[in-house]
């Protein structure tokens, strides 16, 4: 055999061997896509997002939306499209360093749909595509707020269940709002808005392209006029919720909306449970405030901004743990996967089963922390939920829990966004 043949041979083997070997890495691959498009199935089949979580990308997408927005639409998603009828794989191909699955899937809610699946080397999501959607957004150069420039402004509250509820002025009407400084803006609830046709089910911030299916109770519409305290929004855009839920949850009738972040960033802000204030301080009078209201300190800590939510350090048992601070949280929250932990500090222990609308129960642990200090603060006794947060714990940088109202009411407390700084008086 001639040296040029045995030469052609050899590179033919290889390349039959290399075929071979990228096929069988393929399949591999494409199996194991597979399994976690079966999960986010059952996810769909469960309305929760928690069996997928651990899947999904760093740089996970939805309708050309990342980061939390991805996730909150994903969430949205698997709630609303149904559980699955029937499916099958239509195609699988590879993209640059993609492998995206093809399915048609029939869900019990939206009917039958294309559906995509887009996994990086890794095989982890980095997009997913149930049906074709539009997103309705609402970005901050949409809004823009007039600000109260008063140096100090005084609000009362009302509590309904462990919830600071305030006054808003509204369209010419005073009506009650929560105050929930976990929310990142200001919402309104869609029970109350006038002119939507909610028998045809169109308050969808999330909407099938073909305009057939709404899978959200959510939407973006122009407010006339809205006063927090001084700070008003003139025909301007809003997002619109449905917050029936949370009337029933705190057997109040009437609540038409909820205050964020966007209307208390440009002030500290003080809580007083004790005699039902809430103070919005312009950041500069901060000293004159604490002095004329003859306020003794008793802690002060940093706190690092995670997005809107002010984060702070606290001890647990001999581990530090880091907690986001959230007046619409009616109870202290730490994940669930530091229950094992955690389970020696907790007295009074309770197990409550919640049912979903899908039948689905979750088990959750709350009970009494035996001990948890925050600077020169010890607090015993401060009732505590133990929940899956892991969508929000992915990121390097993330919170462990959340502080409410256990924490909140136990003592005046002032935080001030501007300088990064929690203020807990005696």
């Amino acid at each position: 055999m001639k040296r040029s043949q045995c030469k052609l041979i050899k590179i033919l083997s290889f390349f039959l061997i290399f075929l071979f070997v990228f096929s069988s890495v393929f399949a591999q691959t494409e199996t194991e896509c597979e399994k976690i498009v079966q999960i986010a199935m059952d996810c769909c089949n469960e309305k929760s997002l928690t069996k997928i979580l651990p899947y999904l990308s760093e740089d996970f997408s939805v309708a050309g939306h990342s980061g939390n927005l991805a996730e909150t639409i994903f969430k949205q998603l698997v709630s609303a499209v149904g559980s699955i009828v029937s499916y099958h794989k239509k195609e699988s191909r590879l993209e640059a360093d993609k492998l995206i699955l093809e399915y048609s899937i029939e869900y019990s809610q939206v009917g039958k749909k294309d559906s995509v699946f887009i996994f990086n080397k890794d095989n982890l999501l980095i997009g997913a595509e149930l049906m074709k959607i539009r997103v309705k957004t609402l970005s901050p150069e949409e809004r823009t707020i007039e600000y109260n420039k008063a140096n100090l402004i005084s609000v009362p509250i009302i509590l309904a269940g462990n919830i600071p509820l305030v006054e808003v002025f509204l369209n010419g009407e005073n009506r009650l709002f929560l105050l929930d400084s976990g929310a990142s803006f200001s919402i309104l609830n869609s029970k109350y808005v006038e002119g939507l046709d909610k028998s045809k089910k169109k308050l969808g911030s999330l909407q099938d392209v073909s305009g057939n299916a709404s899978i959200s109770n959510m939407d973006v519409v122009t407010v006339k006029e809205l006063e927090f305290a001084g700070s008003k929004i003139k025909n301007q855009k809003t997002v619109i919720l449905d917050m029936s839920h949370l009337e029933e949850t705190l057997e109040t009738d009437g609540i038409y909306g909820l205050i964020g972040y966007d209307m208390l960033k440009e002030y500290d802000f003080f809580l007083d449970y004790s005699k039902k204030t809430l103070a919005l301080i312009n950041p500069e009078h901060i000293d004159d405030f604490i002095k004329n209201n003859k306020l003794k300190t008793n802690s002060k800590l940093s706190c690092k901004m995670i997005g809107h939510i002010p984060m702070i350090e606290v001890l647990i048992g001999n581990k530090a743990y880091q907690m986001g601070i959230d007046t619409g949280a009616e109870t202290n929250l730490i994940d669930s996967s530091y229950f094992n932990d955690l389970e020696y500090l907790l007295q009074n222990k309770q197990k409550d089963v919640l049912g979903g609308a899908a039948g689905i129960k979750k088990e959750i642990y709350t009970g009494e922390l035996k001990k948890l200090i925050v600077g020169k603060n010890v607090y015993k006794n401060l009732r505590t939920s133990f929940s899956d947060i892991s969508h929000l714990r992915k990121r390097p940088e993330s919170y462990d829990g959340l502080l409410g109202y256990p924490f909140l009411s136990s003592q005046p407390v002032l935080i001030s966004y501007k300088r990064g700084e929690v203020i807990l008086f005696k």
